[in-house]
């Protein structure tokens, strides 16, 4: 049976080359793989023949190596298939990014630019007759022929480097998570969380977008922790505002105590003044009090 080159490294075992044969048959290959049977003890024989528990053992043996050679080759598949659809979503974005970049420039090309292009078009330019340009061709010598290839032009010196997308869509996150964070510093209200609540809604709105791509959850996840610091920063108003009522509370409660007890301070200097008598005597003990506390 001839064999054949793999294309592939993961078919490169020796045990796997008569399957690559595009004239495999089973039952060649069943006859080169195990040797005959011994069907008698008086019989001539080949010396390899091997008795029947023996050639079972053997075909067990080359059964399991071909199994594990399956199971194999099956998780290569299975790990390639799943390549193809990552890199197929991910491709699937790449061509629709590409797209509206080409449609912004064409619009920048023909509408917003069209009257800057036109400036750098020389004025008043006329295109020579036919005549003329063949009358000039026919006194004109023909010029050699080129033998070296042209050069290729290099770039415009002014033209900037290109930038790489990843860093870009990480400035993008971060100025979008930064007008959030903004709303809610350094204290949040009811119409800053009311604004950064909206903010929010609308990109969950826009990352309907990528639904279907394998961008589809990295996005999800960015604006459900955008709407996470919303709900903390609710949270730690209403905390605030409730630790406020506290105090205060407690602050009112203060005050009128002091003021009972003042009254009862009163009350019994003014029954004391009431007993010894009143005059210069009551008003003096009375200030005397007041002095003390």
């Amino acid at each position: 049976m001839a064999s054949t080159k793999p294309k592939s490294t993961h078919v490169a075992d020796s045990i796997l080359q008569p399957f690559l044969s595009p004239t495999f048959d089973p039952t060649a290959y069943l006859n080169a793989t195990l040797p005959p049977l011994a069907l008698s003890a008086t019989a001539k024989q080949s010396p390899q023949a091997l008795s029947l528990s023996e050639l079972a053992a053997q075909t067990q043996t080359h059964i399991s190596q071909l199994s594990a050679q399956t199971s194999r080759l099956s998780d290569i598949l299975t790990h390639l298939a799943d390549d193809i659809l990552r890199s197929g979503s991910r491709l699937a974005y790449e061509v629709e990014r590409l797209r509206g970049e080409a449609i912004s420039l064409t619009e920048a090309l023909t509408e917003s630019l069209r009257e800057d292009i036109t400036k750098f078009v020389p004025e008043g330019l006329t295109i020579p007759s036919r005549n003329a340009h063949q009358t000039t061709q026919d006194a004109a010598p023909a010029p050699p022929p080129k033998t070296n290839p042209p050069t290729p032009t290099p770039p415009p010196p002014h033209l900037p480097p290109p930038h790489p997308h990843p860093q870009e869509g990480q400035a993008a996150l971060l100025a979008l998570r930064s007008s959030i964070t903004t709303l809610l510093t350094p204290f949040p209200t009811p119409t800053t969380i009311e604004a950064a609540r909206l903010r929010v809604a609308e990109l969950r709105d826009l990352a309907t977008v990528w639904k279907g791509t394998a961008e589809e959850r990295p996005r999800a996840r960015f604006v459900d922790g955008l709407a996470q610091l919303v709900d903390e920063a609710e949270t730690k108003r209403l905390l605030q505002q409730e630790g406020s009522r506290s105090d205060a509370r407690t602050a009112l409660g203060g005050s009128q105590a002091r003021g009972g007890r003042a009254s009862a301070e009163i009350e019994r200097s003014g029954s004391r003044a009431g007993g010894e008598g009143g005059g210069a005597g009551f008003l003096r003990r009375l200030r005397e009090e007041i002095y003390l506390e």
